[in-house]
């Protein structure tokens, strides 16, 4: 099986070849990244998968091994969150669903989707759980601006909200384009690459493959995000985060800015210390950036004190 992200989109591809450029579109290539929160908007998440953990003991499971409360999910709640190593530093962050009382569903991104599924299945061995990648059964639209239609819920589709402005619709792969061609007649589509300039405003963090295991949770906001629960009890590098929080002294934040260079990555240092978390090119030589700073630091260069200089935002 082809296992690239696009693959299981081929079915939209065929109606708009640009989604599969490196820059992928709809036909207004940088306009489409310009933040709207009026307009309702649509955004095919080519990005992310999905993972589902599943069995007798998925909900103990999953409360032992992340940072929110598990325990306190109710049935097709969204809830962001973290996967921490022994150290305190995370493997992953993704939005977790309880889809039913022995189902979850774990969204992250695609390209460290793999090693959540592998780390986790390293303390599952003696669980009654199944995990399991299902991105080519279960894509994933973005919602913005307006509330889809209760008649998109049904048993081959879920609709979850993360917050006022923004829904997940997770759908079987089959009804993609029928389900695609509904709702461009109510909301205006826009690039895959829209979904990461709106996290990154939102200072919403993704661990990605280059950053896996480089990040602490309280330095990227997660405790801004209610992402840790302090009350739950133990999960995998709890102590760490829970002593940081009570007895530590954060030095660092996430904060958002814009570099003019080329050539920027995920985990690319920055000088006088800190580390870019996320990025999205807004044209061919801008980026906006999801950084790591130190609180201090206003003064911000890419790599070194004579590197390209980052204007910070907020």
């Amino acid at each position: 099986m082809n296992n690239t992200p696009y693959y299981h989109w081929s079915p939209l591809l065929e109606i708009h070849p640009t989604l599969s450029e490196t820059m992928p579109h709809f036909g207004n290539k940088w306009n489409e990244l310009e933040i709207d929160n009026k307009r309702p908007l649509i955004s095919p998440n080519i990005d992310f998968g999905i993972l589902s953990v599943s069995g007798p003991d998925a909900k103990k499971f999953l409360q032992g091994q992340i940072t929110c409360d598990v325990n306190s999910l109710i049935t097709n709640q969204i809830q962001f969150t973290g996967y921490c190593n022994l150290k305190g530093r995370l493997h992953n962050t993704f939005y977790i669903a309880n889809i039913c009382s022995d189902t979850f569903y774990l969204i992250t991104c695609r390209d460290n989707l793999s090693h959540l599924q592998q780390t986790l299945k390293k303390y599952a061995l003696f669980s009654k759980i199944s995990i399991k990648d299902i991105s080519h059964e279960r894509l994933i639209i973005n919602i913005y601006n307006q509330p889809i239609s209760e008649n998109y819920i049904s048993d081959e589709q879920l609709v979850l909200t993360i917050n006022s402005n923004q829904q997940l619709l997770i759908i079987n792969t089959s009804l993609i384009n029928k389900i695609w061609s509904e709702l461009i007649n109510i909301y205006e589509p826009r690039s895959p690459l829209y979904i990461k300039h709106n996290d990154i405003i939102n200072k919403i963090p993704w661990i990605e493959s280059s950053t896996k295991e480089l990040f602490l949770p309280h330095s990227i906001g997660l405790v801004e995000l209610n992402a840790i629960s302090f009350s739950k009890g133990c999960y995998v590098g709890q102590e760490i985060v829970a002593r940081m929080h009570y007895l530590g002294k954060i030095k660092q934040t996430s904060s958002v800015g814009v570099i003019n260079t080329e050539n920027v990555t995920s985990g690319q240092e920055i000088f006088p210390n800190g580390n870019i978390i996320n990025l999205v090119q807004l044209d061919k030589n801008k980026s906006k950036l999801l950084i790591l700073k130190n609180k201090i630091d206003s003064q911000l260069q890419l790599e070194t004190a004579s590197g390209p200089k980052i204007e910070l935002e907020n």
